[in-house]
């Protein structure tokens, strides 16, 4: 499940959301991420941008129980 902090309490997202998580050269030891997303196009568009520019990238869908 994909929890959203609004700065007084933690809510569960009833919708799927997508995080775009990836490895950069950098800091190998380190995982970004990016998102949440709501659309599953956009995640994905970001992640093959990464994937296109040489970075190990993949995406994390949250809340499709």
């Amino acid at each position: 499940k994909y929890f959203k902090f609004d700065g007084q309490k933690s809510h569960i997202s009833n919708k799927p959301v997508f995080l775009v998580r990836w490895v950069s050269e950098d800091d190998m030891e380190k995982i970004n991420s990016e998102g949440p997303f709501q659309d599953s196009g956009d995640a994905e568009k970001r992640c093959l941008h990464l994937l296109k520019s040489g970075v190990c990238a993949w995406l994390a869908e949250y809340g499709n129980d």
